[in-house]
């Protein structure tokens, strides 16, 4: 499976809001042969996509995204605007930057880690300060080309599973953004009565207790490749920055085996 891209990377310096940018994107992606939907079929998919969480990951960047039947391969566009558009960001940062993938509804992996590569190479200054900087769609396309690497397919890769035990909700939306440009895949959050309760079960933890609990604990776990492990602790330590009653847990992934009765 194939990575495309749009013609052309655009330098946009018009006024422009968050739903006038998903339409520009459905124009010119309805014009791509490896899109089979119709510009109101792509732009119905790209609001839905939106209304779950903003796509804006921060610094100025938004990558819209969605999945369309018919589709082979991926579509890879780029727009960069002159003035900043509203997109709802975490950091509240008006957006100027914005990638968008369109893809097959069947390979979530890959899609997930076109994401990534996107999503890990815009955390370079340099790289944005470049996007920002172009004269022309050619020197966009040369940027992106020299800075992002398309994923190959890595379900070969060993997989490892992290944990981040946390004392409430404070700061989860902007932690699960961090993580989802690792990579991360099947990000869950659940909750228990007390840290008591949920690590006291494990036997790693269970004799830890000296008697104080908290009254509530929130847990946010997902997957990640093994070369991805240590980049994703420091993206957890950077976003908790010094916070107390934050614990997180890596562990390889070596055997899944079995069916529960739910």
């Amino acid at each position: 499976m194939t990575t495309q891209y749009c013609t052309p990377f655009s330098i946009i310096d018009q006024p422009a809001d968050r739903d006038s940018v998903m339409l520009q994107i459905a124009a010119e992606a309805s014009q791509h042969p490896a899109v089979k939907a119709d510009r109101n079929a792509i732009v119905s998919a790209l609001r839905e996509r939106e209304q779950l969480v903003s796509t804006a990951i921060g610094h100025g960047v938004a990558v819209p995204h969605c999945s369309l039947p018919g589709m082979e391969d991926f579509l890879l566009g780029l727009h960069v605007y002159q003035r900043g558009v509203d997109f709802a960001a975490p950091d509240g940062e008006p957006v100027t930057i914005v990638f968008y993938i369109l893809g097959p509804p069947q390979a979530r992996t890959q899609h997930v880690q076109l994401l990534a590569a996107v999503s890990r190479a815009v955390r370079d200054e340099s790289f944005r300060a470049e996007l920002r900087g172009a004269d022309s769609d050619q020197t966009l396309r040369g940027a992106v080309q020299r800075r992002i690497t398309l994923p190959q397919d890595q379900l070969g890769e060993a997989q490892c599973r992290f944990r981040v035990y946390l004392p409430d909700t404070e700061s989860i939306q902007a932690l699960l953004q961090e993580l989802s440009g690792y990579g991360a895949a099947s990000l869950t959050v659940t909750s228990a009565e007390s840290a008591k309760a949920y690590l006291g079960q494990m036997s790693l933890f269970a004799d830890l207790w000296s008697g104080r609990e908290q009254t509530t604990i929130v847990v946010v776990e997902g997957y990640v490749g093994r070369s991805f492990a240590n980049d994703v602790v420091r993206c957890i330590s950077d976003q908790m920055n010094g916070r107390s009653g934050v614990m997180v847990t890596v562990e390889e992934l070596l055997v899944v085996y079995g069916s529960l009765e739910l």
